[in-house]
Parts: structure tokens; sequence; C-alpha cells
């Protein structure tokens, strides 16, 4: 699994930015810029996305609690996309978008079932926590 794209349609300091992956082809991916550009709120919506929003969020300084989304098209190793948001709530949280337009679709049951004592372990090469 890879990623293609992530939406942080609002998220953060982000009201409907997309971060293409795969321009650049496959391989690694580095993201830089300036201090305050937003590169840690980047990677806390890639942890978001994964495995929730936190219920005490830092990430909803600029968009309301029900308002934030963060999402993801992920590729699998047989090439099949899947365009994914997640919303901060307790149920039907994590759905399915239109990668074209951006309308949102029916809740979709992946990333469920991982324990908490994994959602910060073993995906990044920082800490496990960010501030």
């Amino acid at each position: 699994m890879r990623f293609a794209s992530l939406h942080l349609r609002a998220y953060g300091l982000f009201s409907g930015t997309v971060l293409d992956l795969e321009s650049g082809g496959a391989g690694l991916q580095i993201i830089f810029g300036v201090n305050e550009a937003g590169k840690s709120s980047a990677l806390r919506g890639v942890r978001d996305f994964l495995f929730g929003i936190p219920a005490r969020t830092t990430d909803n300084f600029v968009h309301d609690n029900t308002a934030l989304r963060v999402g993801a098209v992920i590729v699998g190793d047989d090439g099949t996309r899947h365009a994914l948001m997640r919303r901060k709530g307790n149920k039907a949280v994590l759905f399915e978008f239109d990668e074209k337009n951006g309308g949102e679709r029916s809740d979709h049951p992946a990333c469920h079932g991982i324990k908490p004592a994994q959602r910060q372990a073993g995906w990044s090469r920082s800490p496990p926590r960010f501030s």
C-alpha cells in the first residue's frame, strides 16, 4: 500500500489542500518548507487519517471539530485505488469520497480494529508523540 495523495480538506491550517504524492514517481517522498508552513500538521494529518482524529485535537484552530476532514488516496499492491476520508467523531468516521469531485460517499470498513498501542508506533521515524 502507498499514498497517492493526502487530502487536507479541513485540518489544521489547511483548507482544501491536496498533496500529490504520485507525480514524482514511486519511492521516497520528502516534504520540506519554511517554519510554520504546515509540515508537522501534514504529518499529524497522515496519523489522524490512519488512526482517527483525537478527541482533544489541537488541529481545530481554523475549522470547527464537526468540519475536520483529512483523507487520502491509497493504492494497493494490486494497483486498486481507494479514496478514503476521515472526519472527527465516534461512529462512521471513515468513508469513501469521489477522487475527481470530492463528493462524500458511504462508510468504509477499512482501518478498523487497530489497537491503541499500534496507533503511535512503527510508521514514522519521528518520536511517537507529536506536538
